[in-house]
């Protein structure tokens, strides 16, 4: 046991249940969880900006140079998009939905259940 090495198979059996534990007696939120929330709270301000706001501008633009390999990268939109369909909303309602502060906030922070 002692010569054993510390691999993923020891990662998954000991290390992730207990700090799946260790969050629910502290009643912590998942950081995923934290940072989709901040990612549509940011998503929101940027809807509800003019079309002449710098930050919206550039949000919406496209970069012309040519991507790294590897994996292509999201955009927020695709992010965001996904974030939506997790939550149960379309793509055509989120747009609608930024507009109205109140109910966007009260969406983006009202815990969802995961989809099985």
């Amino acid at each position: 046991m002692l010569d054993e090495p510390l691999g993923p198979n020891m990662l998954e059996q000991h290390v992730r249940p207990w700090m799946g534990r260790l969050r629910e007696m502290t009643n912590q939120v998942p950081i995923t969880e934290i940072i989709e929330q901040k990612q549509l709270k940011w998503y929101g301000h940027v809807q509800r900006m003019s079309a002449d706001a710098l930050t919206k501008r550039v949000a919406g633009s496209k970069v012309g140079s040519k991507r790294r390999v590897g994996r292509p990268g999201k955009t927020m939109d695709q992010r965001v998009e996904e974030l939506a369909l997790k939550r149960g909303k379309l793509d055509n309602e989120l747009k609608t939905m930024t507009q109205d502060r109140m109910m966007w906030r009260t969406w983006v922070d009202t815990p969802h259940q995961p989809t099985p």
